[in-house]
């Protein structure tokens, strides 16, 4: 909702600093993409000690036909690269959500199976994958709102050097990242095509985990880092 809001109310930067941790040292220069897609099987309801498989076998079914699938062109990617692909390179999913209910006519199970989309996969080219797939008659398939592309930049150009030279500057050692997740730079990439990449104190590691903290040093040492990089955009000439 902030990224969207953002894109809606908000003059185009001429340059974006997303805030994620990278570690103070760190700038993050690329993120996958995300595809979410929510499959559904449905049957009229029957005995257990029935013959026919519930819905949830057959959502059951469904999704190791994605997996498969997953697989099958995750080898072939593979094998293009000479037998070793990075996690960022890599087409990744898992089951995000499960659920069943029944009201005694009707029986029905969904799913919520989350992709994680490198560079070369584009959501329109997962949708084709998704399409080809030979879906049980009791099953259908919604996709989300959350399809975005991956996301990445080189590692050279004014917003990078002034990160490298102000993390110096605080006796670091600059580092970059490229992440296997999704961040607002996702959102906002097709409508602010401006030098962009990411930065923040913190392990990203722990996100969205019982033990998710922040050490202080870290975090006054970012502070540092960006007042060194907003006076150094301010004295460059902006990157078109």
């Amino acid at each position: 909702i902030g990224a969207r809001h953002a894109l809606r109310t908000q003059l185009q930067p001429d340059y974006l600093i997303i805030n994620e941790p990278s570690g103070w040292d760190a700038v993050t220069l690329g993120y996958k993409g995300t595809y979410r897609t929510t499959i559904r099987a449905t049957r009229p309801s029957h005995h257990a000690a029935g013959p026919d498989p519930t819905a949830s076998d057959d959502l059951l079914d469904a999704i190791a036909r994605v997996r498969q699938t997953l697989q099958d062109a995750q080898a072939e990617e593979r094998a293009a690269a000479g037998g070793r692909l990075r996690a960022f390179d890599a087409l990744q999913g898992k089951v995000l959500q499960l659920r069943h209910a029944h009201d005694g006519l009707e029986e029905r199970a969904e799913a919520v199976f989350g992709m994680r989309l490198p560079p070369t996969w584009p959501p329109d080219r997962v949708a084709s994958l998704l399409d080809g797939i030979d879906w049980p008659s009791t099953v259908t398939r919604e996709d989300g709102e959350e399809c975005l592309p991956a996301v990445k930049t080189a590692a050279d150009g004014t917003l990078q050097r002034a990160f490298r030279t102000a993390i110096r500057a605080q006796g670091g050692t600059p580092r970059r990242v490229v992440k296997t997740g999704t961040s607002d730079w996702n959102v906002v990439h097709e409508a602010w095509p401006v030098p962009t990449l990411a930065y923040g104190p913190g392990d990203a590691g722990l996100d969205h985990t019982p033990n998710e903290h922040l050490d202080l040093g870290a975090f006054d040492a970012s502070i540092e880092v960006l007042k060194t990089v907003w006076q150094r955009l301010a004295e460059a000439p902006v990157d078109r």
